[in-house]
């Protein structure tokens, strides 16, 4: 433990069971299992717990906390008891029933669907325009380097940012992970930034995969940072 090779996890409660010991910090495991548990299907938080220890299930909504604000895990609003999920909660799965209820209505009074939907829109009013609309690469490198140095104000001098971290930051700018990516490799292509790649990629989960970008190597880019020369 002293020498970095082996980890404890310590229970927070008085009574507490025996510690865990694990090679790798626990918090990075945990957080591993609870992606890839989600991966495909939902969980509410009782069902993220009942495998786990007792030692890991009590701070299993602290580990969680990160993951929600980074945007990384969603809650979707209860249904059949509250969830979380890797997807956004469509509003579809949540309101059928009072859109339903809306259209027998309408067709009651003599509303076609059609009718209805286009008056929904009219009382919703007409779709804001992005003030962020991208038009030329200067633009979108100014964009791309100011989020980098709201995310890290060291990025100005040369400091890296993690690239998930970048995409989320930039979601209302570049609405698709494909434009992001390209965007990112034409300013490396340009030589306007410098790109890092993950040093062990067979450890990466799928998720952690998705959410960098492919650097044709077999690795994958994870950090980028803004030339200096």
């Amino acid at each position: 433990m002293a020498a970095g090779r082996l980890f404890q996890w310590q229970a927070k409660a008085a009574k507490a069971p025996a510690p865990i010991y694990s090679l790798e910090l626990l918090p990075g495991l945990v957080i591993r299992y609870i992606l890839g548990r989600l991966d495909g299907k939902d969980a509410t938080l009782a069902e993220l717990k009942k495998p786990l220890p007792p030692h890991i299930r009590n701070s299993l909504k602290e580990l969680l906390e990160p993951l929600v604000q980074e945007k990384k895990v969603k809650w979707h609003p209860p249904f059949k008891g509250r969830y979380l999920s890797l997807r956004d909660p469509n509003p579809l799965d949540f309101l059928s029933p009072e859109i339903r209820k809306l259209l027998d209505k309408g067709k009651r009074l003599g509303f076609s669907p059609e009718a209805v939907s286009h008056a929904v829109q009219q009382w919703i009013g007409p779709k804001e325009v992005s003030p962020i609309a991208p038009r030329s690469a200067s633009e979108i490198q100014e964009i791309i380097f100011q989020a980098m140095k709201r995310l890290k104000p060291a990025a100005s001098t040369g400091a890296l940012v993690y690239l998930p971290d970048l995409r989320d930051a930039l979601r209302e700018v570049f609405r698709d992970k494909d434009s992001f990516d390209q965007a990112i490799l034409k300013l490396a292509e340009t030589e306007e930034v410098q790109l890092q790649s993950h040093s062990l990629p067979a450890k990466l989960s799928e998720e952690e995969r998705r959410s960098m970008i492919d650097n044709g190597r077999g690795s994958y880019f994870m950090a980028i940072g803004i030339r200096m020369e």
